[in-house]
């Protein structure tokens, strides 16, 4: 079973804080996600030395910060994988104020594209759909923006929520590798 976002957030927030790590847990996620989505195999580790690149200056996390990436990684492959398993992005709760949400939701972004640059060198060939998420997120997100405190910015933010995810979700349909399913163990051999 995998773990709610909201205690993710609070467990990895908490582990950084005590090892000194000025990371917030939406950069990580965002970083996670733009691996895993630009394509980097799966079976292997190949996602840890670009995550320490991206996000700790080449710098190996310690080992407690490091096994509580490897499980939000985990989770979230498996949330990419499996659409019933409702991906999300890792952001604050709801109750938080709607300008700490879009605080996160912007290094969320940040970090997804600069991961999804550095993790699939053919970006520039890629279908136009997903040229166009990337656009649209560059641009949205490319300098902070000023957020209200009103219904129609709560709106325009779970607007923004659902774009992303739907740009995540797609990038990893489009760049994903392949899982290899060994059908030599099915051995369906009739006597």
């Amino acid at each position: 079973m995998s773990t709610p976002p909201s205690l993710q957030i609070e467990k990895l927030m908490a582990i950084l804080m005590a090892e000194g790590i000025g990371l917030h847990p939406s950069e990580l996620h965002g970083t996670i996600v733009g691996i895993i989505s630009g394509g980097v195999e799966q079976t292997t580790e190949a996602w840890q030395p670009l995550l320490i690149e991206l996000s700790n200056n080449n710098e190996p996390f310690p080992p407690s910060v490091q096994s509580q990436l490897n499980e939000l990684y985990q989770d979230t492959l498996n949330r990419l994988d499996d659409f019933d398993f409702g991906f999300t992005l890792l952001l604050p709760e709801e109750e938080e104020p709607l300008n700490v949400r879009v605080d996160a939701l912007f290094l969320w972004v940040n970090n997804f594209l600069s991961a999804l640059a550095i993790a699939q060198p053919k970006l520039n060939d890629s279908s136009e759909r997903i040229q166009q998420y990337i656009e649209v997120m560059s641009n949205i997100f490319s300098d902070g923006a000023e957020v209200g405190d009103d219904e129609d910015s709560e709106s325009a933010f779970f607007e923004l929520l659902d774009f992303v995810r739907e740009a995540a979700m797609n990038c990893y349909s489009e760049f994903a590798p392949e899982v290899m399913v060994d059908d030599s163990t099915n051995c369906n051999t009739l006597h």
